[in-house]
């Protein structure tokens, strides 16, 4: 069966329920959004990726504030710009789910997952935001598609898995988060070697092609601070929010204007990397030296992460007190309930998807595929649940996971709709 027409349709209606939503949504940026929309518009005017004092700006990776940048070149700096680019870019992430779910498990699934995704209310949220994570969830499934391309037998492996390092590289410049997915990777195309030197080939292309995605970047950052910098100057930063004394696991700001207060009085420098380089050495002194401590921050972090997705309904209603909102209390709540109650569905289907069973005729081709699971477990959902154990906890940093998760729950779906037609045919 053809996925072309069933990835255009499931593309259709994730465009239409997003493009809905933006047009009701107000289009006011809030929290990360506004420095994006601010460094877009710089880079536009031609004064370059500088921040708000006019210094390099090192903390964000520049992908999508580029992009922005394009966009607003061509189109003019409307905040329904951000907005409608962010709903185009989401509604081809459901329609790369529908090849990749075909090629990992089967062509109902892969349709299934995209439909799953169209509708995912959390996704629908984020677009009416000025967030990257739209851009980088589509870079992560063209990297995941990429991959599943690349595992199949026959002539081009190296050059296909080039195709992974572009698609990775250009993650890396959104979000310095999917260098965790190269282990995974990995995995997957040595599950699918032809020879240990072919994989070896392989998997030097998909480095060699990352680097080079990243080389631009790196070489700006020596040129302006002097350090090897290939990702972004915000690890230390995350870290130190959410491992300190009393810390609750997200993001605690008073704890970062304590270390700057601290700063002053010492009459160190305040730089973008010196914060970064401090945020880590505090976390690491605090782990070190209360470990009984970090194991309550760690399952504070994993509650934040994982119970609710409203964080896109949070950014489009706006931070602060009621009265500043930009949408009524009710029309929050609906949003809210709507997102997390979708998720916790999706969570229980993921689940009932990833438990392997090799018997009865209801066994998923996921249960036979010898990369699904080193591709979607090993490659997004275990590094990504890793990545923010250690550092920050909240909602907002499980939007990576949700493609593969979707992709489990439409296994999910699958697996219950053929034990319902084996007990219907044993019943008759």
């Amino acid at each position: 069966m053809t996925v072309r027409r069933p990835a255009v349709a499931v593309f259709a209606l994730a465009l239409l329920l997003r493009a809905a939503f933006v047009l009701w949504a107000p289009d006011e940026p809030a929290a990360d959004g506004i420095f994006y929309r601010i460094y877009a518009e710089n880079i536009a005017r031609g004064w370059g990726y500088i921040d708000l004092d006019g210094s390099p700006v090192v903390r964000w990776m520049p992908g999508w504030s580029f992009l922005l940048s394009a966009l607003y070149t061509l189109f003019g700096s409307a905040t329904q710009v951000a907005t409608a680019a962010n709903a185009l870019l989401d509604a081809f992430t459901a329609a790369l789910l529908v090849p990749l779910g075909t090629r990992l498990f089967d062509a109902r699934t892969g349709i299934v997952a995209g439909g799953l995704y169209a509708c995912w209310p959390g996704m629908i949220f984020l677009c009416g935001t000025h967030m990257s994570e739209c851009l980088f969830n589509l870079l992560l499934a063209a990297t995941l598609l990429a991959t599943s391309h690349t595992a199949e037998a026959g002539e081009g492996r190296t050059r296909r898995a080039a195709v992974i390092g572009l698609c990775l590289g250009g993650a890396a410049l959104v979000k310095a988060e999917p260098l965790v997915m190269l282990p995974g990777i990995a995995w997957a195309l040595w599950r699918t070697r032809i020879t240990p030197l072919g994989t070896a080939r392989e998997l030097a292309a998909v480095l060699v092609v990352t680097a080079a995605m990243l080389t631009p970047w790196t070489v700006r950052n020596y040129l302006a601070f002097d350090r090897f910098l290939p990702t972004a100057a915000s690890g230390g930063i995350g870290v130190q929010l959410a491992n300190h004394p009393g810390a609750s696991g997200g993001q605690d700001l008073l704890a970062n204007r304590a270390l700057q207060e601290r700063y002053r009085r010492e009459n160190l420098a305040w730089t973008a990397i010196a914060r970064n380089d401090a945020g880590w050495r505090e976390a690491w002194n605090f782990v070190r030296q209360n470990p009984g401590e970090e194991l309550r921050i760690v399952a504070n972090k994993l509650r934040l992460t994982y119970l609710g997705d409203a964080r896109g309904a949070k950014l489009v209603r706006g931070m602060g007190p009621p009265e500043s909102w930009h949408i009524s209390p009710g029309a929050w709540r609906t949003l809210r309930w709507t997102a997390d109650a979708y998720w916790f569905a999706m969570l229980a289907l993921a689940v009932v998807g990833l438990a392997r069973r090799r018997t009865g005729d209801f066994a998923p081709r996921a249960d036979r595929n010898p990369i699904a699971v080193p591709l979607l477990v090993a490659g997004v959902l275990v590094p990504w649940l890793c990545l923010h154990v250690m550092m920050l906890g909240g909602p907002r940093y499980h939007v990576p996971q949700i493609p593969a998760l979707a992709l489990f729950a439409a296994c999910g779906i699958t697996r219950l709709q053929r034990r319902s037609s084996s007990s219907r045919e044993c019943a008759g």
